[in-house]
């Protein structure tokens, strides 16, 4: 997946995935399925930082599928 915004997104968690914005929603906007995110191959992103929190060495736990009702 190519994100070419520079500078800062919002995330936010939906029930069928993952939405992803440039911070100016008019440089993109994404969603990605729980599957698609399941799948991926994940690597460090270098400078990433949360809430303006650098991120050096994240581990990013396996996620749990819902529990089906």
């Amino acid at each position: 997946m190519e994100m070419t915004p520079q500078g800062r997104y919002t995330i936010a968690s939906g029930r069928d995935g993952l939405y992803i914005a440039a911070w100016s929603g008019k440089e993109g906007r994404w969603r990605l399925s729980w599957d698609t995110l399941d799948q991926a191959k994940w690597k460090p992103v270098k400078g990433c930082e949360i809430d303006g929190v650098p991120m050096e060495e994240v581990s990013v736990p396996k996620r749990q599928p819902a529990a089906k009702p």
